[in-house]
Parts: C-alpha cells; structure tokens; sequence
C-alpha cells in the first residue's frame, strides 16, 4: 500500500470557526434552517464534552470516513495510524468522539478508551468520547494507561 501522509486537525480552534465555514459553504440553505440548527445545537454540546475531557494539548481526529466502496481495504486502518504516529512523535494525547457503537471497539485496538459516553440531550444521538495516551515516551512504548503496549 502506498504511504500515506494524513493531518489529524489540532484543538483549541476557536467554536465558532465551525458554523462561519458551515455558513459560508451554504450548509443552512443547502440542508435546511432546521437541520442546520441541529447540527449547531449538537456540536456547540460536543464541544463542551471535548474541552471537558481535555484540558491539555492534544490531538483531535474531528473526522474520519472511508467510502463504502472501499471499506474493507485498511484505507481507514493507513489514515488513523499515520495520523496517530505523528501525535506519537510529539508525545501528544489523541481524542475522537464516535456515535457508532461498533466504533468503539475498532478504536479500542488502536489505544483509545472511553472517557465520557452518553446522549446528546437535543437530538438524543449517542456517542462515546475517547481519548489515547502516546505511545512512544522515552523510548518506550506504552499502553493506555501505563505499562507496556504489545
């Protein structure tokens, strides 16, 4: 497989960065004033829940998709991996929110664990916070939490 060399996009953007860009693509007319006002409402809550769970620098995969058409290929595998081997090397914490239930699982395998999990109180959506610790610390590799990984 070629290599891939993805950007996991840092936090500590400022909240509103995201509804001027939904705005200036057009998301309010393009889907509608109500569908726009969920999207606002629901993200303005999960951002609470980010800055709740980190308080420090780190990394924030905000999102990460693979087309239907090519599930299955490790193409989400190669772009989550690059992704985190470069917060890695800054001996950065990672944090992801996922409203996928099987999700949680498949990111478990990569290090992360669940921090805060519940429903969005709006739009009654689940989702599970996740965070993962570096991997590389002084040479060493670790887990989770503590200890050795692998």
């Amino acid at each position: 497989m070629p290599s891939l060399s993805g950007r996991l996009p840092c936090t500590k953007r400022p909240q509103t960065r995201t509804r001027q860009r939904a705005r200036s693509i057009g998301w309010n007319k393009r889907f509608g004033a109500l569908a726009y006002h969920r999207f606002t409402t629901a993200y303005r809550y999960f951002e609470h829940v980010h800055q709740r769970c980190m308080p420090s620098p780190h990394w924030y995969l905000a999102l990460l998709g693979v087309s239907p058409e090519c599930q299955g290929q490790s193409i989400g595998r190669a772009l989550l991996t690059a992704g985190l081997q470069r917060a890695d090397e800054q001996e950065l914490l990672c944090y992801l929110e996922t409203f996928v239930p099987k999700n949680v699982a498949i990111y478990e395998r990569f290090g992360f664990y669940v921090v805060d999990a519940g429903t969005e109180p709006h739009s009654q959506i689940a989702f599970w916070a996740m965070k993962r610790e570096p991997r590389v610390r002084n040479g060493y590799r670790t887990g989770p939490r503590h200890g050795t990984y692998f």
